[in-house]
């Protein structure tokens, strides 16, 4: 029973993937801003599924936290002050990168950008 229960989200997964690339829904992307008070943006671009809203409910979460911040749907973080991005892709070709701003306090170079990426992310460069 037990191996059963294990391996049914496992299965419901597989056939979620294959709904998703057979669905013609497209890709959307989507961002969340925290600056000005938190110099980071984190974006997913080319997402598959038919809804944002565990991205958009995160980002509700560190907006509250942080007193300030935007979620925008359709769009990307601005490159503009960039020092480069912690980026991860996802079993289904969506990218998802932190994008780390020049700041005196927090991110005074790109070494102190770059310390934040997580084993298993990419340094990328601010691309468009």
């Amino acid at each position: 029973m037990r191996t059963f229960l294990f391996l049914l989200p496992i299965l419901g997964t597989l056939a979620c993937g294959d709904l998703l690339d057979q669905a013609p829904l497209g890709t959307r992307q989507a961002r969340c801003d925290l600056r000005p008070d938190r110099p980071q943006c984190t974006d997913i671009r080319n997402f598959k599924g038919p809804s944002l809203l565990t991205f958009e409910g995160v980002c509700e979460t560190l907006k509250a936290a942080t007193k300030s911040g935007s979620y925008e749907e359709g769009a990307v973080c601005d490159m503009t002050d960039a020092w480069g991005g912690c980026q991860s892709s996802n079993i289904d070709g969506h990218l998802q990168t932190n994008w780390f701003y020049k700041s005196d306090d927090k991110y005074p170079d790109e070494a102190a950008a770059k310390a934040e990426c997580e084993s298993g992310d990419t340094w990328v460069p601010p691309a468009d």
